[in-house]
């Protein structure tokens, strides 16, 4: 898993995610939204693997990870982040 942790939020409204990866030659990926709610700051955990009733089954072999962000300002200018991450 990855622990994804965003400061300085308090002129953001919302944000997208996307993190993309191949495992094992497959393509995979998680995406989401936050809504920071006036917090400052938000924390995920982003999981390598897919989990169905409290069982998980996690990825192995990870290679190209990507992850990206979109964020909404409170006053509607989308601002756009990306990161590949090495492992």
């Amino acid at each position: 898993a990855a622990l994804v942790s965003l400061f300085n939020l308090s002129n953001i409204a919302t944000i997208s995610y996307s993190l993309t990866y191949s495992a094992n030659g497959v393509e995979q990926g998680v995406q989401g939204t936050i809504d920071p709610a006036g917090q400052n700051s938000v924390s995920r955990e982003l999981l390598f693997g897919t989990c169905s009733k409290n069982v998980c089954t996690y990825h192995r072999n990870i290679v190209n990870m990507r992850l990206r962000f979109t964020a909404t300002t409170k006053n509607g200018r989308t601002l756009v982040k990306g990161y590949l991450i090495k492992v």
